[in-house]
């Protein structure tokens, strides 16, 4: 049979205008198209900014939360997060890194009790 790949993390930022892609199934897979309408940046210490999060024209209701947003070469930019605003797959990827082994460690707690 065939084997899928994960697909690709884009490296590079976002540009306004920039055609993007959201998947979501939580009834059925859906497809929509968009452009981003807006990019959200933060200054670093030394000068530098980083994208935080983009902004895009795909109707809310079309995405659930958590649905990944793709550019035109199937590349991962981002993960919906409400009211039009997409998290940046840079940000995305350091908070990640930032959970420590703690913070590992309450929410296994946190899951265990709650079930």
């Amino acid at each position: 049979g065939a084997h899928a790949s994960p697909a690709a993390v884009a490296t590079d930022g976002v540009t306004l205008g920039q055609t993007v892609i959201g998947i979501t199934g939580s009834a059925g897979l859906k497809v929509a198209s968009g452009i981003v309408t807006a990019v959200n940046e933060t200054k670093a210490d030394k000068g530098e900014s980083t994208q935080d999060s983009f902004e895009t024209n795909i109707a809310d209701s079309t995405l659930v939360l958590g649905s990944p947003v793709l550019n035109s070469d199937g590349a991962v930019i981002g993960m919906f997060i409400g009211d039009s605003k997409v998290i940046s797959a840079s940000a995305l990827s350091a908070l990640i890194r930032s959970i420590t082994p703690a913070d590992t460690q309450t929410l296994k707690a946190t899951s265990t009790k709650s079930s």
